[in-house]
């Protein structure tokens, strides 16, 4: 799960700093929303990444498109969509 975030994080253009041999990440945020537009995510069968990513995402401008296998499309998620859009977010799944 971790690689799925670490390879988002930085195609969201956030600086991620990687040291597979002390297994450690440092993680640079932006400071703010993030400011990117039609990206694309594919986050594999990584729920502790599709989750967070979603609420933060929604923070954001732009468009964001996150997809996974077969089988995280199976899994659940429109309370939390359901409750994003409680908030006034323009999401779908």
């Amino acid at each position: 799960d971790i690689r799925y975030m670490l390879m988002a994080l930085k195609k969201m253009n956030i600086d991620v700093t990687e040291d597979k041999d002390a297994k450690t990440a440092i993680i640079v945020g932006k400071g703010g929303a993030i400011d990117i537009d039609n990206v694309e995510l594919d986050l594999g069968n990584a729920g502790t990444a599709m989750r967070p990513l979603t609420g933060v995402l929604c923070a954001g401008r732009g468009k964001f498109k996150l997809d996974g296998t077969a089988r995280m499309r199976e899994r659940p998620i429109i309370d939390l969509v359901d409750g994003l859009k409680q908030l006034g977010v323009d999401i779908s799944c």
